[in-house]
């Protein structure tokens, strides 16, 4: 049920009053003084739109995700005209190898776990 503010006439008090929609208009006692000449006043709304449903917030969301993007895009750029970009070469423990499959095999004879080389093996498969 909504909570409504009055404002006595009589002592300037204001209470609140909780009760349905369609008594909001009926007087009320004041707590104060019983007098029954209030009348009902505005008040400040007092709940917040959480979320991602709301379309503030997306709008909000969407511009810090491009600015972040081309922060990156531009981090992306100087690196790779610096030839910094790293990459990823096969090796077990250190000791590289000529490819994934050569590197899984070698952690298999080591008795490692050969289940993260898998998908590194399937590019290489479908590049050649």
């Amino acid at each position: 049920m909504p909570v409504y503010e009055f404002k006595c006439e009589n002592c300037e008090s204001i209470f609140e009053v909780t009760c349905l929609i369609k008594e909001r208009n009926e007087p009320r006692a004041c707590p104060e003084c019983s007098s029954e000449n209030t009348e009902r006043v505005i008040s400040l709304c007092s709940f917040v739109l959480k979320g991602d449903g709301w379309p503030g917030k997306n709008l909000k969301v969407r511009s810090q995700m491009q600015a972040k993007n081309r922060r990156l895009d531009s981090k992306k750029r100087d690196m790779k005209g610096d030839g910094m970009i790293p990459q990823l070469a096969p090796n077990v423990g250190g000791e590289r190898t000529d490819s994934w499959d050569e590197a899984k095999k070698l952690a298999a004879s080591k008795g490692k776990d050969t289940s993260s080389y898998e998908p590194y093996v399937q590019k290489e498969k479908k590049t050649e």
